[in-house]
């Protein structure tokens, strides 16, 4: 467990972190569901990607606390 995100709001942001290219609100749920097993709606997906946009204003992440986010992410597999 980490200090930051709730280990379902670390399953979107992998999500997102593994794309390529942008996603929409849509494309994240769908991807998240079919890879992780769960049954998440829209309106979950944005209420996570709140919380994270929420934190994200409020808090300057170092370098070093963001690559500690995304080898937490990558641990997750």
């Amino acid at each position: 467990m980490n200090d930051w995100l709730t280990d379902s709001e670390l399953l979107v942001m992998k999500t997102v972190w593994e794309s390529e290219e942008p996603l929409s609100v849509q494309e994240i749920m769908v991807r998240t569901n079919q890879k992780y097993g769960k049954k998440w709606k829209v309106q979950t997906i944005s209420t996570f990607l709140g919380l994270v946009a929420s934190f994200a204003k409020v808090t300057r992440l170092t370098e070093e606390e963001k690559e500690r986010i995304r080898r937490l992410l990558d641990d997750m597999d």
